[in-house]
């Protein structure tokens, strides 16, 4: 039975743990947070007691508080343990700084990984990367551990920065989408729920088509669009209103806010 420990369990580290103890029978999962009470998993009564147990540690706390759980943490990091953080913007180098002379810091023993927060219903995308410390059986049990609750990638550290633009926030431009399309609707007639449950189940078709067909979603547009149809007109409309255009200016505006951030805390 392998043991995993969450140090936080706010909403993203209880959809992790609730979907890792689900879909893995050899996983058993405890946590360290005072601020909850949850009758599902093992609740341990300090930190250390929590290291004590626990194989593989995920640290799923506020990036700003995350300096301070690990100076608590860091003497209590076993070199077998493997650290597992999903605190955004908390990189490789400041994982190594905040837990200084731990042995799990000086092996490199750590996954910098990042989830949306669609893994809450097992749709997610999870991109990560490894310390050097992590064996090749390790990395794939986190893979696997991710890949349960959707799409689990590894990438290189210099593309961190880009993931929230590309995923991490991304669902908040997917959100805006769906309101548009179902303020849309109701402006035409549709009750407002009819109007949504249609917006989000044609954006989750038309994901599903992309993933399915491996064909560039720019076909797929061609084979909706008939020549002189009414989609046409509502895609040309998109375009003059410069609807892509906006959607990587936006995009890359995240990640400059990203990369901002980490100048000004370091």
């Amino acid at each position: 039975m392998k043991k995993i420990g969450f140090l936080g369990l706010g909403n993203m580290g209880l959809a992790l743990a609730r979907g890792f103890a689900q879909s893995n029978s050899d996983v058993e999962v405890g946590f360290f947070d005072p601020a909850v009470e949850n009758a599902d998993f093992r609740k341990f009564a300090s930190l250390p007691d929590l290291a004590q147990w626990a194989q593989t540690l995920f640290l799923a706390v506020k990036p700003q508080v995350c300096g301070a759980v690990c100076g608590q943490l860091a003497g209590f990091l076993r070199a077998e343990h493997l650290l597992v953080s999903i605190a955004a913007g908390v990189d490789a180098k400041r994982l190594e700084s905040f837990l200084a002379e731990s042995e799990a810091a000086k092996l490199q023993r750590f996954v910098v990984a990042m989830p949306n927060t669609p893994m809450m219903v097992r749709q997610g995308v999870c991109c990560y990367y490894c310390g050097a410390g992590v064996s090749a059986s390790e990395e794939q049990f986190v893979h696997n551990l991710f890949a349960g609750l959707g799409l689990a990638k590894k990438v290189s550290p210099k593309l961190m920065d880009a993931v929230p633009a590309i995923s991490g926030s991304a669902p908040a431009y997917v959100y805006l989408l769906i309101r548009a399309m179902g303020e849309a609707g109701v402006e035409q007639g549709f009750s407002a729920d009819d109007a949504y449950e249609l917006a989000a189940q044609t954006v989750l078709g038309s994901a599903k088509m992309v993933l399915s067909s491996k064909e560039h979603p720019a076909v797929l547009q061609d084979k909706v669009c008939s020549p002189g149809g009414s989609t046409i007109e509502a895609v040309l409309r998109l375009q003059q209103e410069g609807f892509a255009s906006a959607v990587q200016r936006a995009m890359q505006d995240c990640t400059n806010k990203i990369k901002k951030m980490k100048k000004d805390e370091s």
